[in-house]
């Protein structure tokens, strides 16, 4: 199976290299002449512990050039997923499936109205990792990543995809109930990224903070009382116990949203936090401290320090 994987940040760079080490047949496409050229002339360097490691990986930035694909996986940002659709549709095999691994909510709707729920799958992936410059990123978190139908089946094809993917050295299963375990990595997204992009701290500093632990409580109640009114089942029974478990095992990793907010970039706020929000008007059920949170993300200015406390 041929696989392109649209984006070239942390989460592209990485799948991409574990699985062109892995000896699958991959590509990157990118939007950054510069990333692109600059993966296209060096390769994927990867840092663990210290150590990096370069890998050689095609990179375009035409989707036309990449050609006809079994596997396209979606690595962009939440607001540039409409944008993919035309890339898609040249790239994407007549038999072909869509991956989403994004954050956020909204993504694999945006996908499936113009591409059909019958090309989509969605998945989660428990990696922490964070780009250093153009196509050099750094490992900070191992986990595993989780797939399959977005109609909430575990299909035959979530299940072959999932194996290719462990067969290269990812940690990889397909699982019944997708849509949930993507709500459920909202809730640890919502619960935080927007701290740490607030305090310029790494994951694993959070609870160190005072009360801090309290706040992401007050985050992941109200995410879940917005879950259970959208009729989502959240495949988990202490989510909060998995946010603190997720800060443990990511300690070293720096969020997307503080890089973003480091680099003075859009952040994904409004698909995160916010999109709990807006859910949470829709049925009625209050979320006071996820609307604090999301306005404070907003109000962030650029010119933070790029070292981590």
């Amino acid at each position: 199976m041929k696989i392109v994987i649209i984006g070239t940040g942390a989460i592209g760079c990485l799948f991409g290299a574990v699985f062109k080490k892995g000896g699958l047949d991959v590509a990157l496409l990118g939007r950054s002449a510069e990333e692109v050229g600059a993966i296209n002339e060096r390769g994927v360097i990867v840092e663990r512990g210290g150590a990096e490691e370069t890998t050689a990986i095609p990179a375009f930035l035409d989707a036309s050039a990449a050609g006809r694909d079994g596997l396209v996986i979606i690595a962009v940002k939440a607001y540039d997923t409409a944008s993919t659709i035309p890339q898609i549709r040249r790239m994407l095999s007549p038999d072909g499936a869509v991956l989403t691994l994004q954050n956020g909510l909204g993504n694999a709707e945006t996908l499936a109205g113009d591409l059909g729920v019958e090309r989509l799958l969605c998945g989660t992936t428990a990696h922490g990792s964070s780009v250093v410059g153009p196509g050099r990123i750094i490992h900070a978190g191992q986990g595993e990543t989780l797939l399959g139908e977005m109609r909430g089946e575990r299909s035959r094809r979530a299940e072959k995809i999932a194996a290719l993917f462990s067969s290269a050295g990812l940690d990889a299963r397909a699982v019944d109930n997708a849509p949930g375990y993507a709500w459920l990595k909202l809730i640890i997204n919502a619960a935080i990224n927007p701290f740490t992009a607030i305090h310029n701290l790494r994951n694993g500093a959070l609870p160190g903070v005072p009360n801090i632990c309290e706040e992401m409580a007050e985050v992941v109640a109200e995410a879940e009382a917005v879950a259970r009114a959208a009729g989502v089942k959240i495949p988990c029974d202490d989510a909060m116990a998995k946010v603190r478990k997720v800060c443990a095992a990511t300690g070293d990793n720096v969020s997307s949203m503080l890089q973003d907010v480091r680099a003075g970039r859009r952040t994904e706020i409004d698909y995160i936090n916010g999109a709990i929000v807006r859910l949470g008007e829709k049925f009625g059920i209050p979320t006071p401290r996820n609307a604090a949170l999301a306005a404070q993300v907003r109000a962030l200015r650029s010119g933070r320090s790029d070292q981590a406390q």
